[in-house]
């Protein structure tokens, strides 16, 4: 076995130990080898993988006068017919028969690799743990992480009773499953194979998700205490219901089953509908109106209204949406009307918000003086107003958001007065806010009609993700992206725009580079160290949205190269990312030249890095929902031949899907109110196992319930389903009028 290198101390965390392991029981895996830091004479490392306890089956580190040394042993999971990593959910150690040299501060890690490189638990992180009085195996219960290798790494010791220091173990036994949780593909399949990236792939892509999309191996309970934590980790929810984060968390956690996070997901997308004004106007958490007294967002009704459309259409919870709907609509109405968005573009000119003397949404170069130039959404260094590209993005889904919700009530006269007015937001969109010379969209149009552009990477890969460029623009987006352009003035071209790796710049024209009056197009929110004048802690490459990154920028930037370059060029791009994370899982945040961490936005605040492993699911799987069916569509990158994701909760049923690229397969784990779904034509019950050559490039799931819902024959459904032109919308049928006006 490869020797162990050592690893830097871990911050000591809080454990949570969580007891639920994903699916099916947990198993022994078995242990191939082992190897310690050090060894007594006689108490070799292997005897902790032996089976049997007692004097003379135990290892022993060197021994010691004092406590203050560092000492690991380490086990290799034995490589079985799913490749070297595996779905660890536990780890048990038996002391010594008497519960001595026990170590007292120790942390738990794995590897994903030969061992190579280290990462510890962060819940399984212990100090001043207490000696054990007798060999009792003592279980570390924790959510399922990859790993290949698990190790014990002590950092102070214990005595043995005769005055020395060590570490000893009688043994170590490894609980979980054999696959990887929750996404397996075949890239993972090479038991015996040379050890390579395509080995630790899938491990980093499921372990990422663990850190920073479920987090509950995470520091929570100091950052649930605290919204603006700084610890690490992609958090579940700000410690309240957070309107920009409703998205989020849907598309994270929404189809999951998993024992922790539904609840998480549900309570929290859904309860911050209930924080409203009397408008409609939807605040910022449960307890704040406005952004932290610092000014108004607008983005907080589209978000949340996504987040109810994306949560709905995988739980099909037609009870609560019932009662719902009328606030839903409210909140849909406060855009339509008070934001003129009836009219085929969202305008922020909100006659109640800001009031007068508060700082404006208008879009202009900022002003203390004046109180303009205040930012109305998430990037709230940057002034979008009265015309913003970046919220009638969000405009724009949000309405396709309440298209799927009429639609899953039968609304069908509602639900096409939302997708008429998409469609005219859209070509507005195209019109208003595409700067044809630069073949880039721009980010604002202020109240005066001046155009503000900085090259903002972020707002142009969320519009090709939902699908605002058409592929002729895609193409000029990224030409510019990937450095093949240059655009004259930027501050960053070429390969410096991905510099970080991780992630694109958030923009490549520094905001210092332009003033007005002695101002900057940059809300410093009435902070004087936040902004971006010469030097300050705001300018060009010291601030995470003035040249610096955002890490979930990246899953918009797969998401979209899948859909306008193809799942290979994708691919490209997320194995640069994986690179970095295999390196420290991007734990990170380095300090800016005031000693501030605010370069990158990946831990902390960050709930939405942990959208970035969902591009397996999403993206190259293809899998979407809507208010009718499900629709798996493999766009699979030339390394995978299968990609397969667990715990898939659609409709009350739990779903193993695997996607190939001519068939898919879906597997009912569990289906404990028999519902019924036509798998491409197919009806099936209980717990099925099918699989269905794709037609059209692609599968559906439908369940029945949805067919009779919307007044649709299961035959003809059938039918045009296995003719490739099933399209449920076409049936609307006297399900309602047209909505003529917003407020009907």
């Amino acid at each position: 076995m490869k020797p162990m290198l050592g690893m830097s101390g871990a911050a000591v965390f809080l454990a949570l130990n969580a007891l639920w392991i994903g699916p099916g029981q947990a198993a022994t895996l078995p242990i191939e080898d082992a190897a310690g830091s050090s060894q007594y004479t006689e108490w070799e490392a292997t005897k902790v993988k032996d089976g049997e306890t007692g004097w003379g089956h135990c290892w022993s580190s060197s021994l010691y006068s004092d406590s203050a040394h560092t000492e690991y042993i380490a086990v290799k999971l034995q490589n079985s017919e799913s490749g070297e990593n595996h779905a660890v959910s536990s780890v048990t150690l038996t002391p010594r028969p008497d519960g001595r040299a026990f170590p007292k501060d120790f942390t738990i890690e794995y590897s994903t690799d030969p061992g190579n490189t280290w990462y510890a638990i962060p819940c399984e992180a212990h100090a001043d743990y207490a000696t054990p009085s007798s060999n009792t195996p003592i279980t570390f219960s924790f959510d399922p992480i990859s790993a290949y290798y698990i190790r014990i790494r002590a950092t102070e010791l214990s005595d043995d009773g005769s005055g020395n220091y060590a570490f000893q173990l009688d043994e170590i036994r490894v609980g979980g499953q054999d696959r990887m949780w929750p996404f397996h593909s075949s890239m993972a399949d090479h038991p015996g194979a040379t050890y390579g990236y395509k080995n630790h792939f899938d491990a980093d892509v499921n372990n990422m998700f663990s850190i920073y999309g479920i987090a509950r191996n995470e520091d929570q309970a100091q950052q649930m205490g605290s919204p603006w934590s700084s610890m690490l980790g992609g958090v579940c929810f700000w410690g309240e219901s957070v309107s920009v984060s409703s998205h989020v968390l849907a598309d994270k956690l929404g189809w999951l089953d998993h024992w922790w996070t539904p609840s998480i997901a549900k309570g929290h997308v859904h309860n911050i509908i209930n924080s409203h004004d009397d408008d409609g106007y939807v605040w910022l958490s449960s307890t704040t109106h406005d952004y932290m007294g610092e000014g108004w967002h607008f983005d907080t009704n589209s978000k949340s209204l996504i987040g109810v459309g994306d949560l709905n259409c995988w739980n099909n919870d037609l009870t609560w949406l019932t009662e719902n709907i009328d606030t839903l609509r409210s909140i849909m109405n406060y855009q339509l009307q008070n934001l003129n968005g009836a009219n085929g573009l969202l305008i922020i000119n909100d006659p109640n918000r800001p009031a007068s003397g508060e700082y404006q949404n208008d879009g202009r170069f900022f002003s203390s003086s004046l109180k303009t130039g205040a930012a109305s959404n998430y990037w709230d260094g940057w002034p979008f107003g009265y015309m913003s590209a970046y919220d009638n993005i969000y405009f724009y889904a949000s309405l396709l958001a309440m298209y799927n919700l009429e639609r899953q009530l039968g609304n069908w006269g509602d639900a096409e007065y939302y997708r008429s007015i998409a469609t005219e937001v859209k070509a507005n969109y195209n019109s208003l806010f595409w700067d044809a010379g630069k073949g880039r969209y721009i980010g604002c149009i202020d109240e005066d009609g001046a155009k503000h552009d900085y090259g903002f990477t972020f707002l142009n890969l969320e519009a090709m993700y939902y699908g605002l460029a058409d592929q002729d623009k895609a193409e000029q987006i990224f030409s510019w992206l990937d450095g093949e352009r240059t655009i004259s003035g930027d501050t960053s071209t070429g390969s410096d725009i991905y510099t970080f790796k991780f992630a694109p710049r958030s923009n490549t024209l520094a905001a210092e580079a332009i003033q007005q009056n002695d101002s900057y197009w940059w809300y410093p929110n009435k902070n004087q160290f936040n902004n971006c004048t010469p030097n300050s802690v705001c300018t060009w490459g010291n601030y995470h949205e003035n040249g610096g990154a955002i890490f979930a920028e990246s899953f918009y930037d797969i998401m979209a190269r899948i859909k306008y370059k193809g799942p290979d060029d994708a691919f490209q791009r997320l194995m640069a990312i994986i690179e970095e994370f295999h390196q420290d899982q991007l734990r990170r945040d380095p300090a800016n030249n005031k000693g501030l961490h605010w370069k990158y936005g990946i831990t902390g605040e960050y709930p939405e890095s942990g959208l970035v492993p969902m591009v397996y699911l999403y993206g190259f799987m293809g899998i979407s929902v809507d208010a009718t069916n499900m629709t798996v569509k493999p766009q699979l990158p030339s390394d995978m031949s299968y990609l397969t994701a667990q715990s898939i909760k659609y409709n009350g049923a739990v779903l193993e899907i695997t996607a190939y690229p001519n068939q898919v397969r879906i597997k009912a784990v569990s289906n404990p109110s028999n519902h019924v779904f036509y798998f491409l034509g197919k009806a099936v019950t209980g717990e099925f196992d099918i699989t269905q050559p794709l037609v059209n490039g692609q599968a559906t799931l439908i369940p029945e319930e949805n067919m009779f819902a919307l007044g649709v024959s299961s035959h003809a459904a059938l039918l045009l389903e296995f003719m490739g032109i099933l399209a449920l919308s076409t049936f609307a049928i006297a399900k309602g009028h047209r909505r003529q006006n917003a407020n009907c």
